[in-house]
């Protein structure tokens, strides 16, 4: 699956993990057209199972963090893909699934991303003046302008405790 810039949602520590989503998709393409063994595939999909858990709780992190009003639909959708992927996963040791797999996760990014992930992206950046000055006066530094960087915002959260 190539990347599609009309998926960026302007923040880009998301937009190089939603990339690195659609390379595990690329992955799992990969290894079911070379017809590689079932260990490949089976590995293409775990990686992407994994690393869509650490970006579902960057991303519902950043949720909490800038108070988005779509949270709990966002989280739901979130648990109804994982709870998907690792049905897919199970059926992966009985029955090839390769096909499905693949239509399954490319699907859902397709619309995930626009439908979901643009929307609370909207949000942030109509709330980025108020968390660059809460993060900034936190740190003793002002920051950068333009888009809220996650870093920035980890940093500030930390800075809080």
């Amino acid at each position: 699956m190539k990347w599609n810039q009309e998926f960026s949602v302007g923040i880009p520590e998301i937009d190089e993990q939603h990339k690195t989503l659609a390379d595990c998709v690329t992955s799992i393409e990969q290894a079911v057209i070379g017809r590689e063994r079932w260990l490949a595939v089976h590995s293409a999909l775990q990686r992407a199972v994994d690393f869509a858990r650490i970006h579902f709780a960057v991303e519902e992190s950043l949720m909490r963090i800038h108070a988005y009003p779509m949270l709990g639909e966002h989280i739901v959708e979130h648990r109804q893909f994982s709870k998907n992927l690792e049905r897919l996963q199970e059926k992966t040791l009985t029955a090839d699934v390769s096909q499905e797999m693949i239509s399954f996760i490319r699907g859902w990014l397709e619309i995930h991303v626009p439908t979901y992930d643009m929307p609370y992206a909207a949000h942030f950046f109509s709330n980025a003046n108020g968390v660059k000055q809460v993060v900034a006066a936190k740190l003793g530094r002002p920051c950068s302008d333009g888009a809220p960087r996650v870093s920035s915002v980890l940093d500030g959260v930390l800075a809080l405790q």
